[in-house]
């Protein structure tokens, strides 16, 4: 008991006198705060995109599993095809139109102000 109380006080004490050392020489300024934000901003923003594709890809699983079982045994498969041609399909044309759009915005024809 004596033991873990010095080790307590030996991680404790260094503690208390280094941090307000640290705490002086790192005071960053208002621009490099800015900048950090905005960085934090963007992956939360592409974390979030991503858990909502996964998202949309379990739903589409469910779906398929849906209609599996509302047809007969024999036509399973073809069900689970149509359904992964639909989802192949719409990845491909969701890209294609996003690349128009990203070339458009580059052209100046869409503007976001």
């Amino acid at each position: 008991m004596k033991k873990s109380k010095c080790l307590i006080i030996a991680l404790i004490v260094p503690g208390f006198a280094v941090g307000p050392v640290l705490a002086e020489s790192t005071s960053p300024d208002a621009s490099a705060i800015e900048a950090a934000k905005e960085e934090l901003q963007i992956n939360i923003n592409v974390v979030w995109t991503c858990i909502a594709a996964f998202l949309v890809f379990f739903m589409q699983a469910g779906f398929a599993m849906v209609e599996v079982g509302f047809t007969q045994a024999k036509n399973a498969v073809n069900i689970l095809m149509k359904n992964l041609m639909d989802f192949s399909i719409g990845t491909i044309a969701f890209f294609l139109s996003r690349i128009r759009i990203d070339v458009w915005r580059k052209q100046r024809v869409l503007r976001y102000d």
